[in-house]
């Protein structure tokens, strides 16, 4: 993956999220009368809204169940309606979190930390005596390379900052 380029917020991998969303949003509509329709059959009876789909699923998404259903239909209650819809529901919920994660993870700038190993990573890999004969080199502001510069401690580096890494500062 290409940290380097910014450019990813706004490319093919944005279109792909929105129209991801957008599916997402059809399937939650749809999982509407499909909880209703197991609400149903958890009470003995299939329900399915035969021909007034969008009426059921408008109906069901401001909070009434059984709008759109045959005449004489049997309706669960709406606690258990939308018991069994926020069942159906959580998975997709958990994949939308899911791709959007990675698209975060994708899209975002890099920052100073990215491709860093951590300390003890350098440590196994490179061992405690190298990291120590290097130090100068990996922290030249906490070990400076000659010791007269540790004696007396005002020594500036070129941007006028004290050597010792402490930075006072400035309003």
């Amino acid at each position: 993956m290409n940290r380097s380029d910014t450019s990813a917020a706004g490319g093919p991998m944005t279109v792909l999220l929105l129209a991801g969303w957008v599916m997402l949003g059809l399937i939650a509509l749809v999982l509407l009368p499909v909880g209703q329709g197991v609400a149903g059959y958890a009470c003995g009876i299939w329900i399915w809204p035969s021909g007034h789909v969008p009426t059921s699923i408008s109906t069901l998404a401001i909070g009434r169940p059984g709008h759109g259903l045959p005449t004489g239909t049997p309706v669960p209650a709406t606690a258990l309606v939308y018991t069994f819809v926020t069942a159906l529901e959580m998975p997709l919920i958990g994949a939308a979190l899911t791709v959007s994660r990675l698209w975060w993870l994708h899209a975002r700038p890099a920052t100073d930390k990215d491709g860093f190993a951590t300390g003890r990573q350098a440590r196994d890999v490179l061992g405690q005596s190298r990291l120590q004969a290097g130090r100068s080199q990996v922290r030249p502001d906490l070990y400076p390379r000659s010791r007269s510069a540790l004696g007396t401690g005002h020594h500036n580096t070129s941007d006028g900052a004290p050597a010792s890494g402490l930075l006072r500062r400035t309003r």
